[in-house]
């Protein structure tokens, strides 16, 4: 079975780190609020033009944001 890379729950993760809401996340990229709760919640595949601009708002490299975590791991994502 293929493990799903985490990038919605990393996301979610960096944002409340940051601070910043879901309803901010959309304004600074662009993208629906709806879109952006499809894809912290993984209802959908950002397309690569959403995490191009998810990664500029944020500030985390794409590797950081999609590294899998194990259970009982320190820190954020974006460290």
């Amino acid at each position: 079975m293929k493990s799903k890379i985490p990038f919605g729950s990393n996301l979610q993760e960096v944002m409340l780190s940051i601070g910043m809401s879901q309803v901010a996340l959309s304004r600074k990229t662009g993208l629906t609020e709806a879109a952006v709760h499809q894809i912290i919640y993984g209802k959908r595949e950002p397309q690569l033009s959403s995490i191009v601009a998810i990664l500029k708002v944020i500030q985390v490299t794409f590797e950081k944001l999609t590294e899998l975590r194990r259970r009982g791991d320190e820190g954020c994502a974006g460290e």
